[in-house]
């Protein structure tokens, strides 16, 4: 099946979401090197870091249907476990979908955080958004949201994230689209009506009506 394999996002704005956590060069999570962007917590505070909010990457064919969103993260944490606590996709500004915080980041040392490469989602997962299309995905305004936990330490605890990347599988429009229950799927060449087969290349119905 198609995808799009991990592309780097080519825009990122932060947004508080509630927390004051500020990071600091979060340019650096568009660029795929080993620079990284840091938000570091006060000495035995737990905070949630502000949002990374990561758009602009690479479209897809136009008239796809999306079938999974895979997302990649190298990020570490210094002084104590860390974890997500926004993983959630954006499109036209805001949130879409359910959130996806389930990794948890592995500790490291102190003040010297080891990045990790964790992975979210996957070929046939769409992070609860039902409706995700070919118009949304390609739009400079889809894409993923990240905000993290800084957890309690005996020193500052520092949340790094080097880069963000998303991985879009996709079915590209052959022209083998079949519409049932009122909803696009992707057919294998033949329908069936009424007991009768017909070829899905040629014929497609809609409300009753066969349509070349």
């Amino acid at each position: 099946m198609p995808q799009t394999d991990f592309k780097i996002g080519t825009a990122v704005v932060t947004a508080t979401g509630g927390s004051s956590l500020v990071w600091a060069n979060p340019g650096n999570v568009i660029v795929d090197s080993t620079s990284t962007a840091t938000s570091a917590a006060p000495k035995n505070s737990a905070t949630i870091t502000q949002q990374l909010w990561i758009t602009g990457f690479p479209p897809i064919p136009s008239g796809s249907r999306i079938v999974g969103v895979e997302m990649k993260m190298r990020v570490g944490v210094a002084g104590a476990d860390g974890a997500a606590h926004v993983l959630q996709l954006t499109h036209g500004g805001v949130l879409i979908g359910s959130n996806q915080s389930s990794p948890t980041i592995p500790v490291s040392i102190v003040n010297n955080p080891v990045l990790y490469e964790l992975t979210v989602g996957g070929a046939a997962d769409l992070w609860g958004v039902s409706n995700l299309t070919d118009v949304m995905v390609n739009s400079p305004t889809f894409g993923v949201v990240c905000a993290f936990t800084a957890p309690i330490g005996d020193n500052k605890t520092a949340v790094s994230l080097s880069w963000v990347k998303l991985n879009i599988h996709y079915e590209p429009n052959d022209g083998v689209f079949v519409k049932d229950s009122g909803v696009w799927k992707v057919g294998t060449g033949w329908v069936k009506d009424g007991g009768i087969w017909k070829p899905a290349k040629k014929y497609l119905k809609e409300a009753g009506v066969w349509k070349l």
